[in-house]
């Protein structure tokens, strides 16, 4: 699993897509993109291409494609990149989760707490 922050001054998304896609390990399956703005800059076909990356690797893992965003920014992916994502996760290739910033953030306080009291 990895969390990457996108938008202005931080990653781009196209740029994470093309990175996960080349160099996650066999093992990798929770992609976590934490939108700071409004606008994602992978393309439709930047998400297509990840997809029927993903679908080719072996070993086949469904990818848990988690968009996490802050409730003072709309985030919209639009209805043609919805459209494809729920594609993908028809065909049993992703998983796709939304999350707002709050939820998160109790997410990984939770998870911390769990750790230190093992």
């Amino acid at each position: 699993s990895i969390k990457i922050w996108c938008g202005k001054d931080y990653l781009s998304e196209k740029e994470v897509l093309e990175t996960v896609v080349k160099y996650s390990p066999s093992n990798f399956c929770e992609l976590k993109i934490h939108h700071i703005t409004s606008n994602s800059d992978a393309s439709l076909d930047d998400l297509e291409s990840f997809f029927i990356s993903w679908e080719r690797r072996t070993p086949k893992k469904l990818l848990s494609f988690i968009i996490i965003y802050n409730m003072k920014i709309y985030y919209g992916y639009g209805f043609k990149i919805l459209e494809i994502i729920e594609k993908y996760e028809g065909l049993g290739i992703i998983e796709f989760i939304t999350k707002s910033e709050e939820k998160e953030d109790v997410e990984e306080d939770l998870k911390i707490k769990l750790t230190l009291f093992r």
